[in-house]
């Protein structure tokens, strides 16, 4: 997969409305989980500066990648990665 591809999915998942169907696509694509991704979604947060509530919302999904990844990067990982971050 290109690294436009991945930046592709990023981005559906992203916009995805639901923490449940953010869960389910994350938990089919790991791939999505790389290092590389954190630091697209820190590029992303810089640039909404004046929105900060969207800030704190790509920091909570931010903060799913990391936790997923230091879980062992599985659909099992991910699962417990999303659930403190539940709304």
């Amino acid at each position: 997969m290109s690294q436009t591809e991945q930046l592709q999915e990023l981005l559906a998942w992203l916009h995805l409305p639901t923490p449940r169907e953010r869960y389910y696509y994350l938990a089919k694509h790991l791939e999505l989980l790389i290092l590389e991704h954190d630091h697209a979604m820190d590029v992303l947060i810089g640039l909404l500066s004046d929105q900060p509530e969207e800030q704190k919302r790509l920091r909570i999904k931010q903060q799913v990648f990391c936790d997923a990844r230091a879980r062992g990067a599985t659909a099992e990982a991910v699962r417990q990665a999303v659930i403190p971050w539940k709304h």
